[in-house]
């Protein structure tokens, strides 16, 4: 917390900071907050002091070289689809599955695999499988599982556009008035327009406070990287879904289940909803995937544009294109 208050954008700007910096406090110059009912965050560790007393380091040398050991949170949901096919509706259908995975910044592994399902699923080798009987549970469980996980980087495929704005407009529809709370500051919570799915783009990603957000798609949607795929979209463009994506650069494909089947899998037994939860994580773990591709360089190239100019500071990386080119752009 810098004090005396002021707004950390604005403070940044006064001092020619650019994001994304390495920051340094002498021991003698800081005071720990350890009240509970006096921090103002969710952070693991707050500290009250004077912004002159903070030191900040240039992204140059060996302070450009070291990079933050980022917790990384990839997720993915999973809704029933409604009448006739259409675009999941947040005030009617449920949300059923929620797949997640935790890692550190340049490790390929995940540290954590878990599910949660709304009701029974069986047992997922090398996964934690979270079984609820209400969805209003399930969402606060998942609430809970976010602010204790405490994510430096959130990421996901179609999350800004779709995963976000439909679990917080869902459990509003629920009235679970806590979930917004999803971010690092405690009075402040997420919102997301009650727009239809088909009409969100990704600059309506909502903003979760101190929590960085990269979604996949809108970056291969960005990306200047020489596409290989022959696979085209109605205008032309190389498709960007996961499963091609996923093919080109990581060799893989997704566990297929038509849309068509969700209804029928969660509304089946445990073994069929294993079959969903399985296809769910496997859509988890492809963005970590993607983001660790050398290729794609989907972290690298949006730290260089947040370094680039202070207009950046503390945004989601959804909100800006690469490079520090127009913000705007809408899809």
């Amino acid at each position: 917390m810098l004090g005396p208050v002021r707004r950390v954008d604005t403070f940044l700007q006064n001092y020619k900071i650019k994001a994304m910096t390495w920051m340094e406090i002498p021991p003698s110059r800081f005071e720990q907050v350890e009240e509970d009912h006096e921090r103002l965050s969710h952070n693991q560790v707050e500290f009250f002091a004077q912004e002159e007393d903070i030191i900040f380091h240039s992204p140059e040398g060996p302070w450009a070289a070291k990079s933050a050991p980022l917790r990384i949170l990839s997720f993915d949901i999973e809704e029933m689809v409604a009448p006739n096919a259409g675009f999941p509706r947040y005030d009617h259908e449920p949300i059923i599955q929620i797949g997640n995975m935790l890692a550190i910044k340049g490790d390929l592994h995940p540290y954590s695999r878990c599910i949660f399902t709304l009701n029974t699923c069986s047992r997922i080798e090398g996964a934690e499988v979270r079984s609820f009987n209400h969805e209003s549970t399930m969402l606060r469980a998942w609430r809970d599982f976010v602010v204790e996980t405490d994510p430096d980087l959130i990421v996901g495929f179609n999350i800004g556009a779709f995963d976000f704005p439909q679990l917080i407009l869902r459990a509003k529809t629920l009235g679970l008035v806590e979930f917004a709370y999803l971010g690092r500051l405690k009075a402040v919570p997420a919102t997301a327009e009650p727009l239809a799915v088909n009409k969100r783009s990704l600059k309506d990603a909502p903003i979760l406070a101190g929590r960085l957000q990269l979604d996949l798609l809108q970056h291969l949607r960005e990306s200047n990287i020489k596409r290989t795929t022959k696979e085209l979209t109605w205008n032309g463009q190389p498709k960007c879904d996961l499963n091609t994506v996923s093919w080109e650069f990581l060799g893989q494909r997704k566990e297929e289940i038509h849309h068509m089947k969700i209804n029928p899998l969660q509304q089946g037994g445990p073994e069929d909803r294993r079959q969903l939860a399985v296809y769910c994580l496997k859509d988890t773990h492809l963005p970590l995937l993607l983001l660790e591709c050398p290729e794609l360089r989907c972290l690298d190239e949006s730290i260089d544009a947040a370094r680039a100019s202070s207009l950046y500071m503390y945004r989601p990386f959804g909100l800006f294109l690469r490079n520090g080119r127009n913000e705007r752009t809408q899809y």
